[in-house]
């Protein structure tokens, strides 16, 4: 898992890289059509699969510096 993604929904990682751009869980939820409590249990799910505290560091394990794509393990 971690770096490569593996494990997450499209929506999750989705998700993921709407919060890793810096958008609050409020506007993710009203660019998503989805409820705000939707986006906090879709972070919770993303954190627990990559083994992340925050979204700083689900970030860190998921996208390479100053990219929005999932990171590659090579």
């Amino acid at each position: 898992m971690g770096r490569s993604g593996v494990g997450l929904t499209t929506r999750e990682l989705e998700i993921a890289r709407l919060a890793s751009s810096g958008l609050t869980r409020r506007e993710i939820a009203s660019r998503l059509y989805i409820t705000e409590n939707s986006v906090k249990t879709h972070l919770e799910h993303i954190y627990v699969k990559v083994g992340a505290r925050n979204r700083l560091e689900m970030e860190h394990k998921l996208f390479t510096p100053g990219d929005s794509r999932v990171a590659d393990n090579r």
